[in-house]
């Protein structure tokens, strides 16, 4: 019987899981390493299944992060791509939007971002719990 692979880090030190069926494959490489939880809560309830790039007939950096809901409820994220330099550096400080994406529960979708710019070399997504919509209600519920 083979032993269950050990969850890969991310670069903020959460734990990345890997579902079941996808672990020991070709997918799980040194792409994880890319692939930032924010959020420590997300750990056991979001499966990173896959994480890649490869570059356009443009030659922009195209990157594909696969995700699985482990719940038995919608999951609401936000996911962020930051672009960077051969160097390392963030190819834009400060203005990368967050993406809201819903998964149904046990649902499996794909997030794909591609650069603008032919000197993005490398990227870190970043994956976060959706922030709860601030209400503008003036009803005056007193609560």
């Amino acid at each position: 019987m083979q032993e269950p692979a050990a969850p890969l880090q991310s670069s903020s030190g959460v734990p990345v899981t890997t579902s079941p069926k996808d672990s020991g494959t070709s997918d799980t490489t040194t792409a994880f390493d890319n692939v930032d939880l924010v959020n420590a809560n997300l750990v056991g309830k979001l499966a990173i299944l896959r994480a890649g790039s490869s570059r356009t007939e443009d030659n922009l950096l195209s990157v594909f992060v696969g995700l699985k809901n482990e719940t038995a409820r919608v999951l609401q994220v936000e996911i962020q791509t930051i672009y960077k330099d051969s160097s390392g550096q963030a190819l834009t400080q400060g203005t990368e939007n967050w993406i809201p994406m819903k998964l149904k529960p046990h649902e499996e979708a794909q997030y794909r971002s591609v650069a603008i710019s032919e000197d993005a070399a490398d990227f870190l997504v970043r994956i976060r719990r959706a922030v709860p919509a601030v209400s503008t209600s003036s009803s005056g519920s007193g609560q």
